[in-house]
Order: structure tokens, then C-alpha cells, then sequence
């Protein structure tokens, strides 16, 4: 074991005992925070040190002596690995910083966050860095388990706790996929450990079920559609800077867990590249879709997290349809633009989270209709959102146009090979991606315009306040980085090329793949980022010194209206429904809006309100009446549960018993 691997390592179990102040120190509150708080930021110290020679050194792999049947203590740090844990040290740290100042609203329940919050980190460490496949499910499941509880954090309302327990069935549900696909990887001397020569020797048909299995297990996960039912509840409920680290992190673990499987897994058919990249394209253009139309702020950040999972999906099914085909550049061009948007994406949404918490704490609401006016008292908030807005859009200048950048000229590659299906296949996705950047640009854009300018639409609004340095100092740090991204593509170069070289180790044998940098040119898309960058700045500071001299020059009085009221009232700006409401119309095939009006006024009218609530066709129109359907016919199997002990003992008897015997025939 070399110096990397020992560091995250330690990094991991750091994170996992951070939450131990909170709970010995329970009388003394703050000091235990900051102490848990600066355990986890040193472990994220000591994690993402190690995470960076992991990407500059090569693969470094440990096993211990200590093992139990089917399990073996393997670990391995390599760029794969690397690129991963990268975000899982930094967003979770920032989190932890980010808590000082957001957990004092939950009180007690501050240190339930303290305590899972490092269960989670550590438990991703481990999935990432496992090589046995049930040290890779006891990672998974610490994974889950915390998540839920961090789900669940005000358990009193009905809300967050439905939408804690959707995601643990989902997540239980997505186990029992993974199980399947470990038990199929399982060498002939029964071990669990990945040794990609005895996977690469599969059979076709046995191959295939893995990837089925591993494609639903790790895309629920992920969240894409229409695998998505526990993600808007579970992100939108979720305290803020748990639903950072949920979205930009966990999400991710999908993603990681799909690539290394494919990295050990015998060559695909291409029909398989195929569907992973219509599943990716109908999951990023649905879940903007549905995002345009949502009227809660977190909740509109959950939807667009479906959005860049569906981008990020593409370029795996585009590097999968270039292993499938031969073709070393496509494979290169797709893998790393899904990582790099994939990176990007754990860089902007947890910025973005960080941001709707900010405005949770300083009104209270986070629905966009009752808010407004906030830029004017919230100025480093609404700064920070404003970057994330830009860079989730795609616009230039910033990280997410560079990584989109990558998987559009993944798509035009695709689209000249000389296979008709496979170019007509690039040509529609690239119409569906021009459709969700301009897409992603106006729900961006109606968000930040919505929450950040015009006047307070409501007294929360009216009487908002800046958040704290702990809370607005973890933001400013991820809008630096995505600025810095955006304008030095070229540094994550090196991480990409160790994840892809990670990758085709065993994934593509007969080709070489290029360095992303010799495909992708960033060192031009850096010269005209900093041209334009640096000249845009001077006229905004420019303007910004004008605009004071003039202020203060000129006193402001009321403007003449023909005895009407204020034209800049508040009941008379648009509103985040307003603004939504011609293009839901359009997209109403994706999301659909429904109104309760108030009823009519009786001779003594009581309290009278106008109900508007999103509603999803294929959520609630497909997918949660199915789930109840099954949950009804599952409810009658209760009558096994007698409660009777020796009832118990026989279905134990009749399960051993099946089991010899399909053994004995078997053999």
C-alpha cells in the first residue's frame, strides 16, 4: 500500500468517526460541531491528498489477510477511483463547513446530520475503492442506510418522512439488482473478487443479464428516467447541504458503479451503447422538461439533477457504442465527456443547493412565487447562484460548457461513421440536446430572475437577511472552481486521461485510446475564454463604479402615474408561475399543471385559497399508481406473518430443504 491509498483510507474512517463529538459532547452543542466540523474537513484534507496521487501515480492495490467466506478486505486506488473520490472529499467538506451555520435550525437534530453525514462519506469511500463484490455491497448499503436517515431528518412532517421511506425501498430494490450481478460475476472457486481476466471470459448471453441487472441496479441509483421515483422527494426534502452532496455526489456512485462493471465486462453488443444512449437522451430532455415547470426551488434543482445524469448517461453509452464498434476516439470522447460533465456536475449543483439553502434560511419558503427582491440583500448568494445558473446552462465562459463541449464532438463523431443507423442515431440525440440547453437556459434563467430580482414578493422576502460565513464561504469556493474550470478547461486533462486509461485497461484491448487533450482543443477554448472574460469583467466593474457616482449624485423620487398605484408594486411583477406558464403549456406532455380555485363565496365566506400544484404524467400518472397497484397485491402475503415462532421455523425447514434439493440436481 503506497502513500494514496493509505491517505484516503485514513480520510474515509476520519469521516466516519466525525459525528463521534456530537454524540459524546451532547451537552455542549457548538464546540461539538465545530470539533465534528474540523474532523471532517481533515479527513477531506487527508482523502483528496490522496485522491491526487492516486491520479498522478499508478493503480495502487491492497488486500488484507483477514477475510470471511465471500468477502475479502481488496481495495484499489486508481484514476477511475481517483476521479471519483475527488468530489465525494471536497462537496462533503464543504458540507460539513456549510452545517456550521444551517444545522442550528434543526437543533437537536444537528447531530443526527453529524453522525450520518460521516457514515455516508465514509460508505462511498468504500464502494469506490472496493474490488470484491461484497466488500462493494457493505460500502453500498452504509451508503443507503445513512442516506436515509438524512432524508429523514424532520421526520415529523409527513413530507420528508414519505419521501425517506420511497427512497428506501428503492434503494432495497436496488440492491437486490446488484446482488444478481455479483452473484453472477462470482468466479468458479466461488470467490467475489473482480478479476477482470475470469469476467472477461463470460458468455455473451450471461454478459448480457449482468449489464441488465447492473443497468436497472445502478440507474436507479442515478435517478435517470424513468428509474427516478425516490429522486425529487428525497432531494427536495433532504436538509440543503445533504442535498448537495446527494446530488452532486451520490448520484454519482451510479455512474462509477456502471463504468467499473463495464471496464471488467467482455465487449458489448452495440444495440446495448444504443439504448444506454436514448435511455440517457429521453431521461436529460424529460427531466428539463420537467424542471421548467416546477414551482419549489429544491425541487426544481432535484428535477434538473435527472437532466445532467441523462448528459452524463449519453456520453457512457456513446463510449460503449465506440468499444462496441472499434472506434478508440469515440470511446475516448464519450467516457470523458461523461466524466468530465460528470465532475462538473458534483462542482455546480452542490453550488446551486448551497445557494437555495442560503435562501431558505433568510426566508423560510422555498416557493418561487413568494419570492423576489433577495439580489438586493443577499448580493454573495445571489452572485454564487448566478455562476451555478450559468454553468448548469451550458453557457460559455464556465466549466458546463466545456464538458458539453466534449460530448457534442462525441456526437458529431458519431455522426459521420459510415453505420446509418448509429449517424441517424447522433443526429437526433444532437436535437435533443440543442432542445435542453435552450431548455436549460430559461428554466435557469426565470429561477435566478424569479428569486434574486425585481421586489419582495412576500413579507419573507421583505425581510431577508445574508447568510453566514460558514455558509456562504463553501459557496464561493465551488463558484471559483467552476469559473476556473471554465476558463483552464486543460487542467482536468490529467484526470480524465488516468480515469480513461483506468478504464480501458481491461475494457478495450484492441485499441489505444488517445489522450483527451489531443482531441479536445482546451487550449484554444481557454485563450477565448480568458479574452472574452477578462475584458466582460472590466466593463462590469466599470459600470458598476458608474452606476454608484450616479446614485449618489441623484435623488430618487416617484414617478407620475396618472393616479394609478406603484407600476414596480410587488402583486404586479411576474411571477415564477408567470414566466413558466406559456412554455408549460407546450411541455405539458411532460409535466402538467393543476388548479384548485377557491370556491364560490358564501353568505358568510370563510378562508378562501387558490391551490396550485406540478403534476408529472409519468410519475404520477404511470409509475406511482403501479407502485401502489403492487404494494395492494403485496399486502395480502401478510397473512404468512403469523407471529408464531414455530410457524417461522418451518418456512426456514422448507427453504433449506428446496435448497438441497436443487443442490443435489443441480450437481
Amino acid at each position: 500500500m503506497t502513500t494514496g491509498l493509505g491517505l484516503v483510507l485514513a480520510g474515509a474512517l476520519v469521516w466516519a468517526l466525525s459525528g463521534a463529538p456530537v454524540v459524546v459532547m451532547a451537552q455542549r452543542r457548538r464546540p461539538a460541531e465545530r470539533l465534528a466540523a474540523l474532523l471532517a474537513s481533515g479527513g477531506s484534507l487527508l482523502g483528496g491528498i490522496g485522491a491526487l496521487l492516486g491520479v498522478i501515480g499508478p493503480a495502487d492495490a491492497a488486500v488484507s489477510g483477514w477475510s470471511l467466506p465471500g468477502l475479502s478486505l481488496a481495495v484499489e486506488l486508481d484514476g477511475l477511483s481517483a476521479l471519483f473520490l475527488l468530489p465525494v472529499f471536497l462537496v462533503s467538506g464543504l458540507g460539513a463547513i456549510y452545517g456550521l451555520g444551517y444545522d442550528a435550525s434543526f437543533g437537536a437534530r444537528g447531530r443526527l446530520i453529524r453522525v450520518f453525514q460521516g457514515l455516508l462519506t465514509a460508505g462511498m469511500c468504500v464502494l469506490v475503492l472496493a474490488r470484491n463484490g461484497m466488500l462493494f455491497l457493505i460500502g453500498w448499503e452504509i451508503m443507503a442506510l445513512a442516506a436515509f436517515f438524512l432524508i429523514a431528518t424532520e421526520h415529523d412532517k409527513v413530507q420528508p418522512r414519505r419521501a425517506a421511506w420511497v427512497y428506501l425501498v428503492t434503494a432495497h430494490f436496488c440492491t437486490l439488482c446488484l446482488v444478481a450481478v455479483m452473484v453472477l460475476l462470482q468466479t468458479p472457486d466461488g470467490s467475489l473478487d473482480w478479476q477482470p481476466d475470469s469476467i472477461a471470459t463470460l458468455s455473451s448471453p450471461r454478459t448480457i443479464v449482468v449489464f441488465a441487472f447492473a443497468l436497472a441496479g445502478f440507474g436507479l441509483k442515478a435517478g435517470v428516467m424513468p428509474l427516478h421515483v425516490w429522486l425529487p422527494g428525497a432531494h427536495g426534502n433532504a436538509p440543503s447541504h445533504v442535498s448537495a452532496v446527494l446530488s452532486g455526489v451520490m448520484l454519482q456512485m451510479g455512474v462509477y458503479g456502471l463504468l467499473r462493471l463495464l471496464s471488467m465486462l467482455p465487449p458489448l453488443p452495440a444495440a446495448c451503447g444504443v439504448i444506454v444512449v436514448v435511455l440517457g437522451a429521453v431521461s436529460a430532455l424529460l427531466g428539463i422538461a420537467a424542471t421548467f415547470a416546477q414551482g419549489d426551488l429544491k425541487r426544481l434543482l432535484a428535477y434538473s439533477s435527472i437532466e445532467n445524469l441523462g448528459i452524463v448517461l449519453l456520453g457512457v453509452g456513446l463510449a460503449m457504442l465506440g468499444r462496441s464498434l472499434g472506434d478508440g476516439k469515440l470511446v475516448v470522447l464519450g467516457l470523458g465527456g461523461a466524466l468530465f460533465h460528470g465532475w462538473n456536475h458534483s462542482l455546480f449543483k452542490p453550488l446551486l443547493f448551497f445557494g437555495a439553502g442560503s435562501v431558505m434560511h433568510a426566508t423560510g419558503t422555498r416557493d418561487l412565487d413568494q419570492l423576489g427582491g433577495l439580489g438586493r440583500v443577499m448580493r454573495r448568494t445571489a452572485v454564487c447562484f448566478l455562476v451555478g445558473a450559468a454553468a448548469i446552462s451550458g453557457l460559455p465562459l464556465l466549466n458546463g460548457f466545456a464538458s458539453e463541449l466534449v460530448l457534442y464532438m462525441g456526437l458529431f463523431t458519431a455522426a459521420t461513421r459510415p453505420e446509418t443507423m448509429v449517424a441517424m442515431l447522433a443526429a437526433a440525440v444532437l436535437g435533443a440536446m440543442a432542445m435542453v440547453g435552450g431548455l436549460a437556459v430559461a428554466t435557469f434563467a426565470r429561477t435566478n430572475a424569479t428569486v434574486f430580482l425585481g421586489r419582495a414578493r412576500s413579507a419573507a422576502s421583505a425581510h431577508a437577511h445574508e447568510s453566514p460565513p460558514s455558509m456562504t464561504v463553501p459557496a464561493v469556493v465551488l463558484a471559483a472552481l467552476c469559473l476556473l474550470i471554465g476558463q483552464a478547461p486543460w487542467l482536468c486533462a490529467p484526470l480524465l486521461d488516468g480515469a480513461i486509461a483506468a478504464f480501458a485497461r481491461h475494457a478495450a484491448p484492441h485499441s489505444t485510446p488517445d489522450s483527451i487533450a489531443a482531441l479536445v482543443p482546451f487550449g484554444m477554448l481557454s485563450a477565448v475564454s480568458l479574452g472574452v472574460t477578462l475584458p466582460l469583467v472590466g466593463c462590469v466593474l466599470w459600470l458598476t463604479s458608474v452606476h454608484r457616482r450616479r446614485r449618489a449624485q441623484v435623488a430618487a423620487v416617484g414617478t407620475w402615474d396618472c393616479g394609478f398605484v406603484d407600476a414596480s408594486a410587488p402583486r404586479l411583477q411576474y411571477t415564477g408561475s408567470s414566466f413558466a406558464a406559456f412554455t408549460a403549456r407546450i411541455l405539458d406532455w411532460t409535466v402538467r399543471e393543476r388548479t384548485q380555485p377557491p370556491a364560490p363565496l358564501e353568505l358568510f365566506p370563510g378562508p378562501r385559497a387558490f391551490v396550485r400544484r406540478t403534476v408529472e404524467p409519468l410519475l404520477h400518472g404511470v409509475l406511482w399508481p403501479l407502485a401502489h397497484r403492487i404494494a395492494d397485491r403485496c399486502s395480502r402475503l401478510r397473512i404468512l406473518q403469523r407471529g408464531k415462532l414455530q410457524i417461522y421455523l418451518l418456512y426456514m425447514l422448507v427453504v433449506l430443504v428446496a435448497l438441497l434439493t436443487w443442490s443435489v440436481f443441480a450437481t
